[in-house]
């Protein structure tokens, strides 16, 4: 069962609160997916385990909500660090944190529950004399449960060294938050990682990564490796190369064997861009590589220059069935290769024909965007697609028809005669979907990780 189907299950959903600045306005978005109103309970609970505040919210069918969580913690300062979860009688809703200022946002995938066993795949840590190069990752682990938890981290580097280990207690019902560079020995002044964590537990804990950098932040949930599904392709919906933009794609073998797979990329046509490649991944081994490299995509070497947009596909050759988990991560930079916009998602969905994105911003400063990517392959067969963007009150206040060519895609931004709420995206044949949020002078942006619904 894949994540997002985890989540169509969930009763309750849990959402950690890193530690924001005091100005950043933290909310939840819930859409009240179903043909009836529904009640919900926001609760807000100390790192301790205390309950500090809680709300019900009855909210009309198709429609959506917002609330504010320094407005329910009372906290015109900073939040208290801590976590909140959103409950339900009923599993068909979705919910979505968010933060952000005029120059930075930040979105938060809820988690249904705990495991013992979690990937973050993606840790980055370069501290010391680096003035806007300097990146920290934190991890907030939260204990829904009601005992204590024990949780010891383990930080790889993609060469398979292990360069550090940390260990931290997680109170009943509690969360911690863990700075990744306190488990990094320095070398002078330094600390330079890149590789993954894993943890390990000893009771189900939920866990979330922040990459932190002077100008953005981004988050990314743990995932256990047992839940992911077994299958012959994924496909990641948009990656962007050039002009600045770097992507980088992970992958972990998760199988008791290895694993050759093929990569490739298509445009919005299914044209292919670079070329195919391949890569063997031994049992229980992790691997990063940079998108324009390992495809032999030639990008001009200027700033900005062209932007080269795209769909990846990670694929086993002879069709048998893969065990792998795959992210995808994409960073901007400026003219001097300083980090700007950062912004990392699982490639986890399984295609589906009825998609849901829970959130539309209403900021003026900020867009609203979504790529669909066909994984339809078959030549000569073209994709249509319907994308409604929905109302606060679940009218339909847009419609956007798509005609996908095979194995091709299309991103695009969110208009509306008003503003929308949340959107809904309805094909013939299997796609795959994702969301993203940011500033409009292109310095921050985040992903929102879609939910596949039952058609």
């Amino acid at each position: 069962m894949t994540s997002t189907a985890v989540l169509a299950l969930a009763l309750r959903l849990l959402f950690p609160i890193f530690q924001y600045a005091p100005a950043d306005p933290v909310g939840i978005t819930i859409v009240n997916s179903s043909s009836d109103p529904r009640e919900f309970r926001l609760v807000i609970t100390s790192a301790d385990g205390v309950e500090i505040k809680s709300q019900t919210a009855l909210i009309p069918p198709k429609e959506e909500r917002h609330y504010s969580i320094n407005q329910l913690a009372g906290a015109p300062g900073n939040l208290p660090i801590g976590w909140v979860r959103v409950e339900s009688p009923t599993a068909d809703f979705s919910a979505y944190m968010t933060s952000g200022t005029p120059s930075s946002v930040g979105a938060t995938e809820p988690l249904s529950h705990g495991a013992s066993n979690l990937l973050l795949p993606n840790v980055r840590i370069h501290k010391g004399f680096r003035e806007l190069g300097e990146t920290e990752t934190v991890v907030a682990l939260v204990n829904p449960g009601s005992d204590p938890v024990t949780s010891t981290f383990t930080l790889t580097a993609f060469d398979g060294s292990v360069r550090g280990t940390t260990q931290v207690t997680v109170p009943a019902a509690g969360s911690r938050m863990v700075r990744l560079s306190t488990a990094i020995p320095p070398v002078g002044f330094n600390i330079d990682f890149d590789g993954y964590a894993s943890i390990r537990s000893s009771g189900p804990v939920a866990a979330w990564q922040e990459i932190e950098t002077p100008l953005a932040r981004t988050t990314l949930a743990a995932v256990d490796p047992s839940t992911f599904h077994r299958q012959t392709q994924l496909t990641s919906p948009f990656f962007a190369i050039g002009g600045g933009y770097e992507s980088t794609v992970t992958l972990t073998n998760t199988a008791l064997t290895a694993v050759t797979v093929e990569l490739f990329a298509r445009d919005e046509g299914g044209r292919p861009i670079g070329e195919t490649a391949r890569l063997t991944l031994q049992a229980g081994e992790t691997k990063a590589a940079d998108v324009a490299t390992i495809l032999r995509v030639a990008t001009i070497a200027i700033y900005p220059g062209p932007i080269i947009r795209g769909t990846l596909r990670v694929r086993q050759p002879e069709k048998q069935l893969m065990q792998l988990l795959a992210s995808l991560t994409i960073q901007v930079f400026d003219a001097q290769h300083a980090p700007q916009s950062l912004m990392q998602y699982w490639i986890r969905e399984e295609p589906g024909q009825f998609w849901e994105i829970p959130f539309v911003t209403r900021n003026e400063s900020y867009y609203t965007a979504y790529a669909i990517a066909n994984t339809v392959a078959t030549p000569g067969t073209t994709t249509q697609v319907l994308v409604t963007v929905h109302s606060v009150d679940g009218r339909i206040i847009n419609l956007i028809n798509h005609s996908l060519e095979p194995q091709g895609f299309t991103a695009q931004l969110v208009t509306a005669a008003e503003p929308g709420s949340y959107i809904r995206i309805l094909s013939d044949e299997p796609v795959v979907v994702l969301g993203a949020f940011g500033t409009k002078d292109g310095m921050s942006a985040e992903a929102i990780q879609s939910q596949r619904l039952p058609k």
